[in-house]
């Protein structure tokens, strides 16, 4: 049996429809959960990577994503990873580009992950 972390909890309305579309089903089992889990899909072809994430998303379990880091380097595969303190799930560039209007404080500082990402695409 595989073990997960616990799901998110998550104000989306529709979370019955995401589930179906993911899994096939409102109420998925282990195995189904297993075969869209990304740690276990780690292998040879798996490429470097560049992931970050905010510690306070409301919507994915950050300790899915530190697993995650942690499988790939326990392959010895090439990461960045960067977990920035505050930040809304879906803060794309985090800046004045991709921010949602009317919203007051549109700077976070995780709008520094494209340079950090470039920085890190340079040296691969």
């Amino acid at each position: 049996m595989v073990k997960t972390a616990a799901r998110p909890s998550s104000d989306w309305a529709d979370e019955r429809r995401l589930f179906q579309c993911l899994y096939g089903s409102e109420t998925p089992s282990q195995d189904q959960i297993a075969a869209v889990t990304l740690s276990n899909l780690i292998n040879d072809e798996t490429l470097p990577q560049f992931i970050w994430c905010a510690a306070d998303d409301p919507v994915l379990n950050t300790a899915d994503t530190i697993n995650y880091v942690l499988k790939l380097q326990e392959q010895k595969l090439s990461i960045e990873f960067h977990m920035f303190k505050n930040g809304e799930h879906g803060l794309a560039l985090g800046d004045y580009a991709t921010a949602n209007p009317g919203e007051g404080d549109v700077f976070h500082p995780l709008s520094l992950w494209p340079r950090l990402a470039r920085n890190w695409m340079r040296e691969l």
